[in-house]
């Protein structure tokens, strides 16, 4: 008796191509939230139906947001870094409305450095988690100077001084590329270039920010100088053992 050989079970092969695995359920459930919040707010305030309460509204929606990419960043923070990005940008939008619209008007300029920091500290929360992404310390540092320059330009203390707070965002980006240099990163490799510049951001941001005029003239031509005899040392690095090989 010849026996009928087993054929496969089409719908067991659909019902395994069409399972979505739980982290890319979760991922798309975030995703929809924010959408569908986006769209419902949109058409709140096309409709009119936040007179009044609108940048408290749109707060709370912008925080849920930030509370969301949060969620995906701590959920899997090694494979989601890049959640942390977005959820700094959310938390930054809400802090700065609040800060504008609700907070003593002697506070309220913040509003744009709550922004600037909430967003710095989401690419130094990169850079916590995944100490091979050391790239994160530069967007973070320069956002965060930016976020110290805004404060200061605009408070009573920085009012009249631009010399000084360009100094203090100077001397902050020398600071950052400081951090770079002095990351600990098991790559096996050294980021001593990161030196220069952090020792000519930092220099020119003490001398304007003390109105050391006097020696700018002077220390232009040495800067213009280093600056010069630091490209060639790279280009010389870079290609120099490549033309003995």
């Amino acid at each position: 008796m010849a026996t009928t050989p087993l054929l496969p079970n089409n719908s067991d092969n659909q019902t395994h191509n069409t399972h979505i695995p739980r982290r890319g359920r979760n991922r798309a459930a975030i995703w929809g939230i924010i959408l569908l919040v986006a769209g419902l707010s949109s058409l709140a305030s096309a409709l009119n139906w936040f007179v009044g309460v609108s940048g408290f509204i749109f707060a709370l929606l912008f925080a849920a947001g930030g509370l969301a990419f949060g969620y995906m960043f701590l959920r899997d923070m090694q494979q989601s870094w890049w959640a942390a990005i977005p959820a700094g940008a959310l938390f930054g939008l809400s802090g700065t409305i609040m800060v504008s619209e609700y907070a003593p008007n002697r506070i309220a300029f913040l509003g744009g450095a709550v922004f600037l920091g909430a967003l710095s500290l989401g690419f130094w929360a990169i850079y916590a988690v995944r100490r091979d992404m050391w790239w994160a310390i530069i967007p973070g540092g320069v956002l965060f100077s930016l976020a110290a320059t805004a404060a200061l330009g605009e408070s009573n203390f920085g009012t009249g001084r631009d010399e000084f707070v360009g100094g203090i965002f100077l001397f902050g980006m020398g600071l950052t590329f400081l951090l770079v240099a002095l990351a600990r990163v098991d790559d096996g490799r050294s980021r001593w270039w990161a030196f220069i510049p952090a020792g000519i951001l930092m220099l020119l941001g003490v001398l304007i920010a003390f109105s050391v005029t006097a020696w700018l003239e002077s220390f232009n031509l040495i800067a213009a100088a280093a600056m010069v005899v630091g490209g060639g040392f790279l280009l010389y690095k870079a290609f120099g053992k490549q033309g003995d090989a």
